[in-house]
């Protein structure tokens, strides 16, 4: 039976991490750990989200987060991303304007609003 591999901060493969931005809408991405370098690196792809209700033309709602479905429709992040503890939380940085914090199991069952109106 093989160990998974697991950095200083307790990232391991199939990890999920969140990041909710927009500065007028409520946007969401969710990224799977796909795998570790070393103690601060991690390699993620994009997951797909599934709506589970919405306001009947697609603009507001909830989504789901599907673990192991990634977005064939993503860019995949191949490079390694370096992890970022910041306020006590398990951070990636994205880009320039999206930050990803580290979802712990329970959170992978919750509905997320989303709001793509502007």
């Amino acid at each position: 039976k093989m160990n998974k591999p697991v950095n200083k901060y307790g990232v391991k493969v199939g990890d999920i991490f969140h990041s909710q931005f927009g500065y007028n809408m409520i946007l969401h991405n969710f990224y799977q750990v796909t795998a570790i370098e070393g103690n601060t690196k991690i390699a993620l792809q994009e997951l797909k989200t599934m709506v589970t209700n919405h306001d009947g033309y697609g603009q507001t709602g909830h989504l789901v987060v599907c673990p192991n479905e990634f977005d064939d429709r993503a860019n995949p992040i191949h490079r390694m991303t370096k992890i970022c503890p910041w306020n006590d939380k398990v951070e990636i940085k994205i880009s320039t304007y999206e930050r990803a914090e580290l979802m712990t199991m329970d959170e992978w069952d919750e509905e997320f609003y989303f709001d793509y109106m502007d």
